[in-house]
């Protein structure tokens, strides 16, 4: 089991590796207000792989950290 612990104190134990999206999304953190996460203190994006027990902070916009992503939008050519 993998642990995962969340900044608001809630926990959640995950039977496999799995992105902080998913993480969050079991522990029902997940909203569309946010965009990155600090595992074990450090920044990354959503799609971030848990394979080991880990402390998680979910960033939005009011935080430094959530203020400094880049977003990127991949708009398809046209027909």
């Amino acid at each position: 089991m993998i642990n995962v612990k969340f900044s608001n104190g809630a926990e959640i134990a995950l039977e496999a590796p799995n992105s902080v999206y998913e993480a969050a999304k079991a522990a029902e953190l997940m909203s569309r207000d946010v965009l990155c996460a600090s595992v074990n203190g450090k920044v990354c994006d959503l799609s971030h792989v848990i394979d080991g027990d880990a402390e998680v902070t979910l960033h939005t916009f009011a935080d430094a950290e959530g203020r400094g992503v880049e977003i990127v939008s991949i708009v398809p050519d046209g027909p």
